[in-house]
């Protein structure tokens, strides 16, 4: 282990061989920090933590109690991971065959970018070949789930509780409000808005601002749902049927 004279590294706290710690590094109770794993100057990580084999943190980052990072993971500077944050566990990847459901190998890594944010119990799963990763000065809020091969840009702001299936790429700048879900292998286009709850489930241009389910342009959306709340007097406005 290489270590600066000026870090604070708690007694109970276990620090593999090979491990590259920069200045002023503080290190809280019961962390583990495994082999070869790389730590930059001036970076912060809370008790009951896990940094996995070969992982990298950036300058200036921030880990809070019990957050995860597992082998092979890269993390930029000045990122902040809120408690229960999990960074590389297996992408959902499965074969059906005769015999039950074949796992996929997920062999690929995951990126978090310069000054991103990531809220509590979010997971980021790890590619299944290449990378799954997060863009500069992204916000993603607590309990989002970040499929594999997930590509999300700079500055977008992805708010508590969305889901990203597999593959799908965030273009710069997108804004995804709570509860929304994103399908498998589309991509959402630079500043797109989608509000709460919005189910996309195929790519959207650059600029969009969709809502709802099936996501839909939001004039169209807000058009349908005046045309629902107008159902019921229509309705008995008909004929009745007779029983």
């Amino acid at each position: 282990m290489q270590q600066s004279e000026d870090s604070t590294i708690h007694a109970t706290s276990s620090i593999g061989r090979g491990v590259a710690l920069g200045k002023g590094v503080v290190i809280g109770a019961f962390t583990v920090i495994d082999d070869g794993a790389e730590v930059g100057d001036g970076v912060t990580i809370g008790p009951q933590c896990f940094v996995g084999k070969g992982a990298r943190l950036g300058e200036g980052s921030t880990l809070h109690a019990g957050v995860i990072v597992l082998e092979n993971i890269a993390v930029g500077r000045h990122v902040t991971l809120h408690s229960g944050v999990v960074l590389g566990t297996d992408g959902f990847g499965y074969a059906r065959t005769e015999e039950g459901h074949y796992k996929i190998p997920q062999v690929g890594t995951v990126e978090i970018g310069d000054g991103a944010e990531i809220g509590a119990n979010t997971c980021v799963d790890r590619a299944t070949t290449g990378t799954t990763s997060v863009g500069a000065s992204a916000r993603i809020g607590s309990l989002t789930q970040v499929g594999h091969n997930v590509r999300i840009g700079d500055n977008c702001v992805v708010e508590a509780q969305v889901g990203l299936a597999g593959s799908c790429t965030v273009e710069d700048d997108v804004s995804l409000d709570a509860q929304s879900g994103l399908a498998g292998h589309i991509v959402v286009g630079k500043g797109t808005t989608a509000r709460a709850r919005s189910g996309i489930t195929k790519s959207l241009p650059a600029g969009s601002r969709v809502c709802g389910f099936p996501a839909r342009p939001c004039e169209e959306a807000e058009h349908l749902d005046r045309c629902l709340e107008e159902l019921p007097g229509l309705m008995k406005k008909l004929p009745q049927k007779a029983t």
